[in-house]
């Protein structure tokens, strides 16, 4: 999702390091810090399907591994967000106010009176 990534993670270790951990086996690719975040969105000129992943350092490190092992397909554990579930998230942020959401108030068009829904 990006042209280029920083060479260390946020806790230090560099991503040559954690290539290196992997082959040697000190992080196995089940470790639930290597699962990847990916979209699924639509190209832009053709619409067609296409996935993105926003964590470029950790795929970029899977990529070299899979590399050094020779394995182009190597399987690794993802959580997939549809496009829709995208649209709905963002949805979400550009409507929701500061609010503990037990409290609602119905707005109507006519008189605009409000009446407050408790649960």
């Amino acid at each position: 999702s990006q042209k280029s990534c920083k060479d260390t993670f946020q806790c230090g270790r560099s991503v040559d390091q954690l290539v290196k951990d992997l082959e040697t086996g000190k992080v196995d690719l089940s470790a639930p810090f290597l699962r990847l975040t990916v979209f699924e969105t639509r190209e832009e000129k053709s619409r067609k399907p296409e996935l993105r992943c926003i964590d470029n350092r950790r795929l970029l490190a899977l990529k070299e591994y899979a590399k050094k092992i020779g394995n182009p397909k190597l399987k690794v554990n993802i959580s997939l967000f549809s496009e829709e579930t995208l649209t709905q998230v963002q949805r979400f942020f550009q409507n929701s106010d500061d609010t503990d959401g037990r409290d609602v108030r119905l707005r109507t068009s006519r008189n605009d009176k409000r009446r407050q829904l408790v649960d």
